[in-house]
């Protein structure tokens, strides 16, 4: 038996916890996983954003802001993948419960992500980042990859004439569309380049 969702209104003069938008790492630690990204199917256990590392409840909101970045020289690449969680409730009228609930997970981005090797902290200045961490130059769809729930991809802020900028990091934004989780995935051999980052990781954070 589940309880249907509900959404409580605020009350007034309540502390809002989260009053404006912070960025989050997507893993506690940079992932060195390679190999094809498994997405995942439904289940009537609720993913558990404790101790599933990836995992993330979400906040009201409409989208993700996504900054991936990874360890490796200028133009080392690897691939992102990003999963919705949707809880599936047949609601009882009677008693606001569900006999049967489950999650289901909808893939919602497979992106390919290059880092640059001017976008990262100066050594032992960016806590929690070292100055091995690279932020992403580029996010490009992989290929033959229709992504409806991206709805912003990889701006490239890279002048190529005139007084030229050192790079500017590149993020996307999903549509969240209510989910109630967000998984990511890392597979640092991912690309059709084969030149792998040593290690990866991503910032997010609901707008």
């Amino acid at each position: 038996m589940g309880v249907y969702p509900e959404i409580r209104s605020t009350v007034s003069n309540r502390t809002e916890v989260n009053p404006i938008t912070s960025f989050r790492r997507g893993f506690l630690d940079n992932q060195v996983t390679s190999g094809t990204i498994a997405f995942g199917v439904p289940t009537s256990t609720r993913p558990n954003s404790v101790t599933t590392d990836g995992v993330h409840d979400l906040e009201r909101g409409k989208q993700v802001i996504i900054y991936p970045y990874g360890v490796g020289a200028n133009d080392k690449d690897f691939r992102l993948g990003v999963q919705l969680w949707y809880g599936q409730f047949d609601q009882d009228v009677a008693y606001n419960r569900s006999a049967t609930p489950a999650y289901v997970p909808v893939a919602a981005a497979v992106l390919d992500c290059v880092i640059g090797n001017s976008i990262s902290p100066a050594s032992g200045d960016g806590a929690p980042f070292t100055d091995n961490d690279i932020f992403c130059k580029s996010i490009t769809a992989a290929a033959s990859v229709t992504q409806s729930f991206v709805t912003r991809i990889g701006d490239v802020l890279t002048a190529t004439d005139g007084n030229i900028p050192t790079f500017g990091g590149s993020t996307c934004t999903i549509d969240t569309t209510g989910a109630y989780m967000i998984q990511f995935f890392i597979d640092i051999n991912g690309t059709a380049t084969a030149t792998p980052v040593t290690s990866a990781n991503i910032l997010f954070a609901v707008i």
